[in-house]
């Protein structure tokens, strides 16, 4: 999802867990897990900042780690949702400030101190020469003082100090029903030479890189190097690889990139090192995963155009090939209670034979639901529910578990546990114990 190049060093992260490996792409040489069970979440952001690194476990929590110790960073604060006062989505600099965004605004990752209180999902923020501190939320532009609208834009990113512009010019980009708008604006929020200082890519946005006069855009549909004159944006490079999350510049010739495909170098020119244009040292990993067809000993999980099969007794075997997607269940009966999902809401609504009806609680959307062994498994955004019948036969949480999510399937094993498949990547075998579930899992690397 996420890495950064720093010095010699190649941060990545790999699911739940941190990775450290010269930049060259090499063997790793170190990797912590960073969730606090497997496959609890995932990371989807790292920041660095002299000698702190920040990581983010996608609306759970930000970890600050001191990177003194060599090769081993030494964890020194978890701040979770509560702490933050918002589900922090992406950490970013203002300046020279490492910050967290999110729903619920902006803060300030070295004292805590907020930025910005809201009450949507903050997508950008930056220091302006006239405006001040203005944010992006809800594809507008706000001020950070006074809150009041600005100018439109998803998100909002400062340029290096050494870039060709005038001082105060920003970076904006604007999400276009599956294009991506990408241009210049100075510091009171207006477009800069709209004939020429915008410019329009393939693909929805996902993010973007700033090296002095070059701008790299990654979209779900390529990557793109752009190149920034005066008040002029252009086109200077394509890079044709679907499915990029991240990049960053190894060298003048070298980009590091990771995302669905996994992680890779990509040479930009012909060089003595080979041609240009070219994927290498690619590491691959599987794609988005979707409900599978299984059996008593495994299940075949469809990850986009490639398969695995993931056996019960906890082992992966890769296929080329694609497979079959399934719907899960969305309704299940035990003795004397039905439940079912309701569609519109994703909420879980449990009846009996007399026409008495409850909704069970949860804090996200369910995504599935089965029965097993008289208590109901339900599937959700962001874990696994177990619901069962207490001493007065009223329908109660029994157990829960914090997983990366959506758990799109559920699947009853014999010994009265249940394996999951993840949309996040992630497999694995719970169980229901008398102390809380214990879980086993793997992320797909």
């Amino acid at each position: 999802m996420a890495l950064e190049i720093n010095g010699e060093y190649w941060y990545q992260t790999i699911g739940d867990s941190l990775v450290i490996m010269p930049k060259n792409g090499g063997d790793p040489f170190f990797a912590k897990r960073l969730a606090s069970h497997p496959g609890a979440a995932t990371c989807s952001d790292i920041l660095l900042s002299d000698t702190s690194l920040f990581v983010l476990l996608d609306g759970r929590e930000v970890l600050t780690y001191d990177l003194l110790a060599k090769g081993d960073p030494q964890l020194v604060k978890r701040q979770g949702a509560l702490s933050l006062g918002l589900i922090p989505h992406e950490l970013l600099f203002v300046g020279d400030w490492p910050v967290v965004i999110g729903e619920g605004g902006a803060v300030v990752l070295s004292d805590g101190a907020p930025l910005v209180a809201c009450g949507g999902n903050v997508t950008g923020i930056a220091m302006s020469l006239d405006s001040g501190l203005v944010y992006a939320m809800d594809d507008k532009l706000f001020s950070g003082d006074t809150n009041l609208q600005l100018g439109s834009a998803t998100t909002i990113v400062e340029l290096n100090d050494n870039a060709d512009v005038d001082l105060g010019t920003l970076v904006y980009t604007k999400n276009l029903d599956g294009r991506t708008e990408v241009g210049l604006m100075d510091g009171a929020m207006r477009v800069i030479n709209p004939q020429a200082g915008k410019i329009i890519l393939d693909g929805e946005y996902r993010n973007l890189f700033v090296r002095r006069s070059r701008l790299i855009v990654v979209t779900d549909a390529a990557v793109y190097i752009l190149g920034i004159s005066p008040n002029v944006l252009e086109v200077l490079q394509t890079l044709r690889i679907e499915g990029v999350r991240d990049v960053d510049v190894i060298a003048s010739n070298y980009l590091a990139l990771c995302g669905e495909f996994g992680r890779g170098i990509y040479r930009l020119k012909e060089d003595r090192g080979g041609s240009g244009e070219q994927l290498i040292r690619a590491v691959y990993s599987t794609g988005a995963m979707v409900p599978g067809e299984f059996d008593l000993k495994g299940v075949l999980v469809p990850t986009g155009d490639s398969s695995l099969y993931y056996g019960f007794d906890q082992t992966l075997t890769p296929f080329e090939s694609s497979a079959q997607s399934v719907q899960p269940p969305k309704s299940a009966v035990i003795l004397g209670l039905g439940a079912s999902i309701d569609p519109k809401i994703g909420a879980v609504i449990v009846s009996d034979s007399t026409g008495w009806k409850t909704i069970l609680e949860l804090p996200s959307p369910a995504k599935t639901l089965v029965p097993i062994d008289g208590n109901f498994w339900v599937g959700t955004q962001e874990g696994v529910y177990v619901f069962g019948s207490d001493e007065t036969g009223k329908c109660v949480e029994l157990a829960s578990i914090i997983l990366s999510g959506p758990i799109l399937q559920l699947i009853p094993l014999v010994d009265g546990g249940a394996a999951f498949v993840s949309g996040a990547g992630v497999v694995g075998i719970l169980e229901l114990e008398k102390e809380p579930v214990q879980t086993e899992s793997r992320f797909l690397q």
